[in-house]
């Protein structure tokens, strides 16, 4: 499915993917769990629009980046580790010269979608995934935030 496709493509090789442009990057949070021993608890990317695995709106002007790959565990999220992994995106992008940020999320993700509003990132676009793909009713939605 979708995890073992992205596992295969832009997680595959971080460093060659995000790590080797000035304009892309990609951060992981760690915490340590045990004497000396890190777990990986959050992770978010940047990429320039449409470098990613979703499609290129037909125009956009200016430079606009994408956030995506955030993810916090459960048991580390409501503590502020997503807004500090957002952020850090966010002043990535400012200094890349990045006019917009977007993003795209699903409407189950009630919390995610609480902290990027709260961040200043509004609605721009929703749509229903295709009955064959959802199990329920669940929309699509993408984000915008001007920089």
């Amino acid at each position: 499915g979708y995890v073992r496709e992205r596992l295969r493509s832009d997680m595959a090789d971080i460093e060659a993917h995000f790590l080797s442009h000035p304009d892309k990057c990609f951060w992981v949070a760690e915490a340590e769990v045990a004497e000396g021993s890190k777990v990986i608890v959050g992770t978010v990317a940047v990429t320039r629009e449409g470098e990613s695995e979703r499609e290129r709106p037909e125009q956009e002007e200016g430079r606009v980046a994408e956030l995506f790959r955030m993810l916090v565990l459960p048991g580390w999220r409501r503590g502020g580790l997503g807004r500090w992994l957002a952020q850090t995106a966010l002043v990535f992008c400012s200094e890349r010269g990045y006019s917009r940020v977007i993003l795209q999320t699903t409407s189950t993700q009630v919390a995610a979608l609480a902290l990027y509003r709260a961040m200043g990132f509004q609605d721009t676009l929703t749509r229903a995934l295709p009955l064959t793909m959802r199990p329920a009713r669940i929309s699509v939605l993408r984000l915008e935030k001007p920089m």
